[in-house]
């Protein structure tokens, strides 16, 4: 017999429309669907995946690791998660996940690649100390659960087509670090042992949906990197197949049809703000992140980094996918932008004391940091640097060499590390995170001048006029429904892919 406890756990997240309605004011009804896979097969799956597999194994056997593959839209992370799932409920002790999706991580913003560890609660029923309660199964989409990695790499992109190479190298070191690190903590109440062997943490893969051309080639680059020990294929479905999906000969029905109100850019746009609003985000000792969606991101308080006293030693960085900034306005595309906090764990004592009695000029300390060169993700001894999560720049004080961030990492994970870097990549801020409470509803109702605002005769935004709010453009009439002539340039430039020459056409 078993006893199912049902308890409300009142995380904030059910308020994340007021802040980005990118799905409306309650973005999980778009949610709704008869999405289901068949019990049969993650059973068949998952039975010898699981971690008690290694119980009657011998000590030097190699660890479980399973890769997800698959085009994309048919269902990987989803099928990765449930995988997850079932290996803590079975195996219980640790099991880890690595996401090399770029575009949609499922537990990490948007651009990296990050590697998470999991473990299993012996105790379902009981709460923790701190008051957080058993978070369960890991259910919703990625930007219901964003959780502190324990180790990462911040790409900047959505795809690692620009480079393809710095993509390698970042899951070679991930791949490293969990064979060195993780591999032999199994993490059971008896200390990772089970009798007089060592369990050994399984592994979880999600992989990117690019499966053609120079994808199709990283795929491969990435399998011989990560050596599975089981490769699970996701076909998508055939038109006579009636929204069943074929996994390695097993099969699952799937029905998706109602998931595509959602697009890709959405479900970004909803992770990065979910991870900016986050007080306290998961990991292996808080697995219930809680969330602050009361307030504006503009309302947030960020925290002040004085360039004067040491901070930002690792320098600041703009990575140059895209386009290349000019020295002197790397300031201003770095302010008001989305940027990856590193650090170094290993360094020149002669660099730090260096960077602690250097000149106190502010063109000389912004110049030291904007020139400081770019840190190399390829070591193989010292394991480089690693990404700590996502932050914005919300302003720069460049009289006072000051900086101001906001990001939802632990400040004790901060002020331990004694050389802290930024750098920012081609991944841009959603619009959402630049408005208050009235300019969202506006925005919502499709005006960008309501009738209160026109009879007051200005409109303001967080109490400063729109007209002096610096990186936003607010459009104009023809854009919004008015009779006046679009001007060129005011809409969002669009990149047609799909264009051939002439013998290219059949």
């Amino acid at each position: 017999d078993a006893v199912l406890s049902i308890s409300r756990i009142d995380t904030g997240l059910e308020r994340i429309g007021q802040v980005c309605p990118v799905g409306g004011l309650n973005p999980f009804s778009m949610l709704r669907s008869k999405a289901r896979a068949s019990a049969g097969v993650m059973n068949n799956i998952s039975e010898p995946l699981s971690n008690e597999g290694y119980e009657h194994g011998a000590v030097d056997e190699e660890p479980i690791v399973v890769l997800v593959r698959g085009s994309k839209r048919v269902g990987k992370s989803t099928f990765s998660r449930l995988l997850l799932n079932r290996l803590l409920s079975q195996g219980g002790g640790k099991v880890a996940f690595l996401e090399l999706d770029l575009g949609q991580s499922e537990f990490s913003p948007p651009g990296s690649v990050s590697l998470h560890v999991f473990q299993a609660t012996s105790a379902p029923n009981s709460h923790r100390r701190d008051g957080d309660a058993w978070p369960g199964i890991l259910v919703g989409p990625n930007w219901c659960h964003p959780r502190l990695s324990v180790r990462s790499h911040w790409l900047g992109e959505t795809s690692p087509k620009d480079d393809p190479s710095l993509y390698l190298l970042a899951v070679e070191d991930l791949m490293r670090f969990y064979r060195q690190e993780i591999c032999q903590d199994g993490g059971d109440e008896d200390g990772g042992k089970r009798g007089n062997r060592v369990a050994k943490v399984p592994l979880v893969v999600n992989t990117q949906g690019w499966v053609k051309g120079l994808g199709a080639e990283l795929s491969k680059r990435v399998e011989k990197l990560v050596l599975p020990s089981h490769i699970l294929e996701i076909e998508p479905p055939s038109a006579s197949s009636l929204g069943e999906v074929e996994i390695n000969g097993l099969v699952g029905a799937v029905d998706d049809a109602s998931l595509k109100r959602l697009n890709a850019a959405d479900l970004r746009t909803l992770s990065i703000m979910s991870f900016l609003h986050s007080f306290k985000l998961a990991s292996v000792r808080n697995p219930s992140p809680k969330w602050d969606f009361d307030r504006p991101t503009l309302g947030l308080r960020p925290f002040v980094v004085d360039l004067t006293k040491g901070g930002l030693q690792a320098g600041i960085h703009i990575l140059p996918s895209g386009s290349c900034v000019p020295d002197e306005l790397k300031l201003l595309a770095l302010n008001g932008s989305l940027v990856s906090l590193f650090c170094i764990d290993h360094q020149d004592e002669e660099e730090e004391e260096e960077g602690e009695k250097g000149n106190k000029d502010p063109c000389h300390v912004w110049i030291r940091s904007l020139t400081r060169p770019r840190p190399s993700v390829s070591c193989s001894e010292s394991l480089g640097f690693r990404s700590l999560g996502l932050g914005l720049v919300r302003s720069i004080d460049y009289a006072s060499s000051k900086l101001h961030l906001l990001t939802p990492i632990p400040i004790q994970d901060l002020t331990h590390q004694t050389r802290l870097g930024i750098m920012k990549g081609g991944i841009e801020l959603p619009i959402w995170a630049s408005l208050d409470f009235q300019s969202i509803q506006e925005a919502l109702a499709g005006q960008q001048q309501g009738k209160e605002q026109s009879q007051q005769g200005t409109s303001t935004l967080a109490g400063v006029e729109r007209e002096r709010v610096p990186y936003l453009d607010w459009p104009a009439p023809a854009l919004v429904g008015g009779q006046g002539q679009a001007v060129v340039g005011e809409r969002k430039r669009r990149v047609r892919r799909n264009l051939m020459r002439k013998g290219q056409v059949a």
